[in-house]
């Protein structure tokens, strides 16, 4: 039954595919299922591995090169995750989120106010430097 449900979750995950690579999809999916099959202990890349029986089999290397270098766009995953769980909603319910993007890098010339500093010592109430 736990096998059933895992698989389900996992054609759920179909839905991002258009925002991977081939390998960045499987290794996702790895992941993914690593962190679902860890039952106590740390959620990380190398405990994923463990869980799935890969530890050994395939370097760790490649997993954890799917977060720091991989060709993924975080806000294209949103999306496609935001589109398929609107569908899921009557089409006359409320969309209510709340997102946070704390750990979202936040760089380049399209993010407002990245280059904005606040001078505590020069500005006043009136202001602001």
């Amino acid at each position: 039954m736990a096998h059933d449900l895992l698989r389900d979750l996992l054609d759920c995950l179909e839905i991002l595919h258009p925002a991977l690579t081939r390998p960045g999809f499987q290794n996702m999916l790895v992941v993914f299922t690593g962190w679902v099959l860890t039952m106590g202990g740390p959620h990380a890349v190398t405990q994923a591995l463990v869980a799935t029986h890969l530890a050994g089999r395939r370097h760790h290397e490649a997993f954890h090169r799917f977060f720091s270098r991989g060709t993924w766009d975080p806000d294209e995953l949103g999306r496609l995750l935001f589109g398929w769980l609107v569908r899921l909603l009557p089409a006359d319910a409320p969309v209510r989120a709340a997102v946070d993007d704390t750990l979202a890098p936040k760089k380049g010339p399209h993010v407002f106010g990245i280059g904005t500093h606040l001078d505590a010592v020069r500005s006043t109430r009136a202001v602001r430097v």
